[in-house]
């Protein structure tokens, strides 16, 4: 239906009717939005993905945003309510929310002012609000209130409260930056000082919760006239009436503690926005066809609404009263404890009291044997000092002794130290030539056969020497026999060619005389 609606391409004809049904389906889908908002938003993701649906998914989107604003009573008296409570357990980082706690406090003030004048910015919270809450870590307004009403609801608040000790004593930089006073008071004793605070609260509680009550009925009466139009409105449009089950699941609701928003929030109860959420598969007919509601059916879920609105602010008062109650109490029996902390206190300072006059009877017995303990200790250090004076001339001569032995000793254990050097030289000495002789010994042995061959090698070296020179003289004879044959070889060569050359000739001649 999504994507039909969304991506659907029509013409000229039946554009009324795709305008009818896109509008029926855009009311059906914010209703299981504010019912089963996680699957309302898996369901927008899977066709934000594909880019034929974006642009009518953002627009479905936005649509759904802006319809969440909180302008219901019941919810911020609700909230308002929890928020009470919680203030006194976060004293010591309410610093930081200090901006947003001051947003509240003024949307709370301006709750019948919807359309505003900009407005300036100057300094303090209660002569111009608005600055204020701009400056603290420029945090910005919702809406643009009005300082004026800011002012004026706000003096009726300050005339029934009394001037607290820090607004002399301190000033307002300490007063945000200390937070070491939190740490000594629990919850409880935050509430009960607050209520302290309270001048009606403390002389009777009547007056004041009149004047909250006005307060709230002027809030309350704006607040009904507005849902008087919203259910006039709602008259005109197709609709379905609650049956008797679904009033009974919301008594037992309510009964049993379940949280269920109803009266004039920005979305449907969850009974009737389920129960328009099963028109999906039964779609309401074109405009035409429509058939309007009956008055009764409009005034019971008017009436309905109402009273589980007016339940559930009065359970809201109820566990406020009983959250103080709760506070109360361990105010009480803390303070309780202190008393009894205190009376045993006080019983123990008294027993320490006695105990010190006991004890200072003591202390004078005691002071009078110390008197006289100190007189024969007088006596005994006189005796005591003559004897150390013996003592210390006797330790004089035995020092005196002691450092001659000492430098005989020291003398003695030098020349001990230097013999014990010439020994350990010579020991090395020693052993150093013991191993040269011992290795010298045993080259000795290893080379006695390669002596003895060397001997042998010395005789036949000799005899070949001998033969060397017979040898010589011989190669010497054979040198001059080899020249001498040379000579003769060159001679017959040299007669060779003289007998070619005269043959040659005779051949020349003999070839003339032919």
């Amino acid at each position: 239906m999504v994507g039909i609606a969304a991506g659907g391409d029509y013409g000229t004809v039946g554009e009324q009717t795709h305008a009818f049904w896109c509008r029926n389906l855009d009311s059906l889908l914010r209703e299981f939005g504010a019912v089963e908002t996680k699957e309302f938003f898996i369901l927008l993701n899977s066709y934000f993905v594909q880019s034929t649906y974006r642009l009518q998914v953002l627009t479905l989107f936005g649509e759904f945003i802006r319809k969440q604003r909180d302008t219901s009573t019941t919810l911020i008296s609700l909230s308002l309510t929890t928020l009470i409570m919680l203030l006194p357990h976060i004293c010591i980082s309410v610093t930081t929310y200090l901006p947003g706690l001051y947003i509240i406090f003024s949307r709370i003030i301006c709750w019948d002012k919807h359309i505003s004048r900009p407005v300036d910015f100057p300094d303090e919270i209660v002569e111009n609000p608005s600055g204020w809450i701009k400056e603290m870590n420029n945090v910005p307004l919702i809406e643009n209130f009005d300082d004026d009403i800011i002012r004026a609801r706000s003096m009726s608040l300050l005339r029934i409260h009394t001037l607290h000790p820090n607004l002399i004593m301190s000033d307002s930089e300490k007063e945000l930056s200390d937070t070491s006073r939190w740490m000594k008071l629990e919850p409880a004793d935050v509430v009960a000082e607050c209520v302290s605070y309270d001048m009606e609260n403390a002389s009777s509680n009547s007056n004041n919760e009149n004047e909250l009550e006005n307060l709230t009925k002027i809030v309350l009466e704006e607040a009904d006239t507005k849902i008087i139009e919203k259910k006039t409105q709602k008259a005109r449009r197709p609709s379905q009436a609650i049956s008797i089950h679904e009033i009974m699941d919301v008594h037992q609701a309510l009964k049993s503690g379940a949280d269920i928003v109803v009266g004039d929030d920005p979305w449907a109860s969850r009974i009737i926005s389920y129960s328009n959420f099963l028109t999906v598969n039964h779609p309401t007919s074109p405009p035409e066809n429509e058939s309007p509601p009956t008055t009764n059916t409009t005034n019971t879920q008017a009436s309905v609404a109402y009273l589980q609105r007016e339940i559930m602010l009065l359970r809201n008062e109820l566990n406020f009263e009983l959250y103080l109650k709760q506070q109360h109490l361990q105010h009480i029996g803390r303070l309780h404890r202190d008393h009894i902390l205190d009376s045993t206190v006080e019983a123990e300072r008294q027993n320490l009291y006695n105990t010190c006059k006991i004890l200072k009877s003591q202390l004078s017995q005691t002071q009078a044997a110390f008197d006289r303990q100190k007189t024969e200790t007088a006596n005994t250090k006189k005796k005591h000092v003559q004897w150390e004076n013996e003592l210390n001339n006797k330790l004089k001569q035995y020092k005196n002794e002691k450092k001659e032995w000492k430098s005989v000793l020291d003398k003695l254990e030098q020349e001990l130290s230097e013999s014990k050097l010439v020994i350990d030289a010579q020991n090395k000495q020693i052993e150093v030539l013991s191993a040269k002789c011992f290795s010298l010994e045993n080259q000795i042995k290893l080379h006695e056969p390669q002596l003895q061959k060397l001997t042998e090698y010395e005789h036949t070296i000799d005899q070949l020497t001998k033969q060397l020179m017979l040898w010589e003289a011989d190669t010497i004879k054979f040198q001059e026999q080899k020249r001498l044959m040379e000579t003769l070889v060159g001679n017959w060569h040299k007669m060779e060619m003289m007998l070619k050359s005269g043959e040659h000739e005779i051949q020349q001649l003999s070839s003339t005389i032919r």
